[in-house]
């Protein structure tokens, strides 16, 4: 029989214990850790963008486990947009998960319509009619690469969600390709990236770059307003490094380029890079004015390229300098510390086989887009596949394109055999069709 007095002659110490067992713990001062503070701030699935940080695995792992909520999570988000109406009798369509991933139409009389153009690629069809009636039985797609035919006793109107957008054409499942984009975020190398996600080391390394160069085009296409450093009262630091060299000129010759850098001072910490063909004031100063408020206060090394700064007519510079040779930071306070330490972070994120032209900038531009976008990486990406709608050969030909323009040596602007017109509309949507491209001036490609 259990002692009904057991437990009223306890301990002191027991006794808060015991009073004290459900109250969360701190980390000494009073406050919440991170984690208890993210297992408080646990959100939903159509919540994910609401806080400013990063998903974690838990609060995405039913989208990472399961293809059809993946594909329902990017339907939400505006990633994959099916057609609204049908094209051949304007009737609504709506999006239901089905097996199949596609919209139709679901008008009885909708089969009947004969189509003027290919569903799947938009060429030219033939009819084939019967010879004693002359009513048309089947339509033909004309490209020889499309096999699509339309049957009068076939389906009706049946249209892929994925058509026109990053995912067209991709046998990847929804939810290895959202495991790709959150691997991506949290800088995982992709052979890593590979084992956690089941996919093979050379998708991965695809799917990387193809990310890399959609934030490239977020950049291009927001400008450079978005991206400007300084004002008035505030201070922006400013330095070049090299890409890769030899210890002490042994070895093998290495390739390496030259970057500019410009790094605001303050909590943000925004940056502006840029590669360059050389250090000459020719070519800083442009840069400089293009990224640089009027009214900034400019940091710098003695480097012979800054010696105008203060010339610039209009924009009013403040320019201070400091020798390396003698201080690092001076006794006004004059430093440039601030850009110093940043080389260290870009040239580890930045592998060796890729510290050259163009495929350093797509990593300059990436280093770029997540320092603006540090504190809602998850959101703004997810924005950024929504509106910019490239698949991944149409994005891959956009590159060759600009390499070819930005080489001098294999461009003619004469010469309409090699880039026409068609090639600079490479998106499903009209909307993104005007693309810029670098001018052909320059030696390398800057916003």
């Amino acid at each position: 029989m259990p002692n009904p007095l057991r437990g009223l002659f306890r301990k002191g110490w027991q006794r808060r214990r015991r009073k004290n067992k459900n109250r969360p713990k701190n980390n000494g001062n009073g406050a919440l850790s991170r984690g208890q503070r993210r297992k408080r701030a646990q959100r939903e699935i159509h919540e994910l963008e609401k806080g400013g940080i990063m998903p974690s695995f838990d609060e995405l792992q039913p989208l990472l486990t399961c293809s059809g909520k993946a594909t329902q999570y990017f339907y939400d988000k505006g990633v994959l947009q099916p057609p609204t109406n049908c094209p051949r009798c304007t009737h609504p369509v709506t999006y239901k998960p089905n097996a199949r991933n596609t919209v139709r139409c679901r008008r009885s009389d909708c089969p009947f319509i004969i189509p003027t153009a290919c569903d799947k690629c938009g060429d030219q069809v033939a009819c084939y009619t019967e010879e004693t009636t002359g009513e048309v039985l089947s339509a033909v797609c004309q490209n020889s690469a499309c096999h699509w035919t339309w049957k009068q006793s076939g389906t009706a109107f049946e249209c892929s969600i994925n058509k026109g957008g990053v995912m067209e054409n991709c046998r990847l499942e929804k939810n290895k390709i959202l495991w790709l984009i959150y691997l991506w975020l949290l800088k995982v190398p992709a052979r890593t990236a590979g084992v956690l996600s089941s996919v093979s080391e050379g998708t991965v390394s695809r799917w990387y770059r193809h990310w890399r160069r959609l934030v490239t085009e977020m950049v291009l296409q927001a400008g450079r307003e978005e991206y400007m450093l300084g004002g008035p009262g505030r201070i922006v630091e400013m330095d070049e490094g090299k890409f890769g060299k030899r210890k002490d000129n042994r070895g093998r010759c290495v390739n390496a380029d030259w970057v500019f850098g410009m790094v605001e001072r303050g909590g943000e910490r925004k940056m502006a890079l840029a590669v360059v063909p050389n250090r000459k004031a020719d070519t800083l100063l442009p840069l400089i004015t293009a990224f640089v408020l009027p009214g900034t206060t400019i940091h710098t090394d003695m480097h012979g390229g800054y010696n105008k700064i203060e010339e610039q007519e209009g924009y009013n510079y403040t320019h201070k300098r400091l020798c390396h040779k003698y201080e690092f930071v001076a006794q006004d306070g004059t430093h440039t510390q601030t850009i110093e330490g940043n080389w260290r972070v870009l040239k580890k994120n930045v592998p060796e086989s890729q510290r050259e032209g163009s495929d350093l900038q797509e990593y300059l531009y990436e280093c770029m887009w997540r320092r603006k976008h540090t504190n809602d990486l998850w959101a703004s990406f997810m924005v950024g596949l929504a509106r910019l709608r490239y698949r991944p050969a149409d994005i891959d030909r956009l590159w060759d394109h600009r390499e070819m323009v930005d080489d001098p040596d294999n461009y003619d602007p004469d010469d309409d055999s090699e880039s026409s017109d068609d090639d600079c509309s490479l998106s499903a949507d009209s909307s993104v069709s005007e693309i810029s491209v670098s001018d052909p001036s320059s030696d390398y490609m800057v916003i």
